[in-house]
């Protein structure tokens, strides 16, 4: 699905009965905001999926109460909610003027991902946790009373936002959000983009590149070596290769490698885009948002905007400048700065 036709149209179907996107009046900032977001311990703690956004509590008569320490998240405590509030403030902040558009920065990049993901948060795991992990959770989220359609499905969660902001950004006046949905599921597997978030059928792909556990260091038999290469080929920045199963001591790198291939989708994906249309813009600046400091440490000087001189040609007179900045924001616990969302590296290229 091309972003230009977005524009074109007031209403968009991702298919699957998902949420329609919605294209905006004409503003006149021409500021251009691009937001990747990572879900898991980030963003989504803006939806009702979190019972600490919905007010849900932990409910006593199936788990023990002294167990809160475990589910400190889940009290609505003052300082979490604290740490919500400066998210939903920030992004206000960045996007309340001018166009924003919205990517999945998670690794829930298929929609078989998506569903794992969700569905082990909730699962009983023996012999720690016999009803679960999260069984005040799973609770509510079976209860469709309670939890109003939110599903804590990324995927689902993100065409909520983008559609109406104001929904999960209390005093929200900008436009809509635009929500390209642009997984790295369909480039592996040479499908157009969109392809695999409008697809209905959410279980039966067998085949996914992209599951869940996608650096698998296979507990049963542990790898000795890196093994299942993954080669990620782009027109504008330079091949990332990583391994779907690897030795437990090389997972982090081997995640942080995975985190750069989907940034740099993301970024060729945007430029296409925004290539494409109509619109020049005075500045286009991407954020990509996550709660893990090592993959934000990794993606953030490996990403290649700066001297990319094929990403410049591209953008061509588009927008005067482009700059990538990683920013920080854990609301499970963080501290200090982690507390409220923080730029940690930024590069920019100049452009048109």
């Amino acid at each position: 699905m091309q972003f230009s036709r977005l524009l074109q149209h007031s209403h968009t179907a991702m298919g699957g009965g998902a949420s329609k996107v919605q294209a905006a009046p004409a503003s006149q900032d021409k500021r251009l905001v691009v937001i990747m977001a990572d879900y898991d311990g980030c963003f989504d703690s803006l939806f009702r999926f979190s019972p600490a956004v919905s007010g849900q509590t932990v409910d006593e008569s199936i788990e023990d109460k002294n167990d809160l320490a475990r589910y400190s998240f889940l009290g609505n405590k003052e300082d979490e909610q604290g740490y919500i509030s400066a998210l939903q403030e920030w992004l206000k902040q960045q996007t309340q003027s001018g166009q924003t558009m919205l990517y999945c920065g998670s690794n829930r990049q298929s929609k078989k991902a998506d569903l794992a993901v969700t569905a082990f948060k909730l699962a009983p795991r023996e012999p720690e946790y016999p009803k679960g992990k999260y069984p005040s959770m799973t609770k509510w989220i079976n209860d469709q009373k309670l939890n109003e359609g939110f599903v804590g499905l990324c995927l689902k969660d993100y065409e909520c936002l983008a559609s109406v902001p104001s929904a999960i950004l209390p005093g929200y006046s900008g436009r809509p959000w635009w929500l390209v949905p642009a997984l790295l599921e369909d480039r592996l597997t040479g499908a157009k983009e969109g392809t695999e978030w409008g697809r209905p059928d959410n279980v039966s792909a067998d085949g996914a590149v992209t599951k869940f556990g996608q650096i698998d260091v296979n507990k049963d038999k542990e790898a000795k070596e890196l093994e299942k290469p993954v080669v990620v080929k782009f027109d504008l920045f330079d091949t990332v290769t990583y391994h779907g199963k690897v030795p437990k001591g090389n997972k982090v790198e081997e995640e942080c490698k995975q985190k750069l291939a989907i940034m740099r989708h993301q970024l060729e994906s945007m430029a296409t885009h925004v290539a494409d249309g109509a619109e020049t813009y005075s500045s286009v600046q991407v954020y990509y948002i996550d709660d893990r400091m090592d993959l934000l440490d990794y993606v953030g000087p490996n990403i290649g905007v700066k001297d990319n001189a094929k990403l410049v040609a591209k953008l061509g007179s588009k927008a005067k400048t482009l700059s990538f900045s990683t920013v920080n924001f854990i609301w499970k616990g963080g501290e200090g700065p982690q507390a409220k969302p923080t730029v940690k590296h930024t590069e920019s290229a100049k452009l048109g």
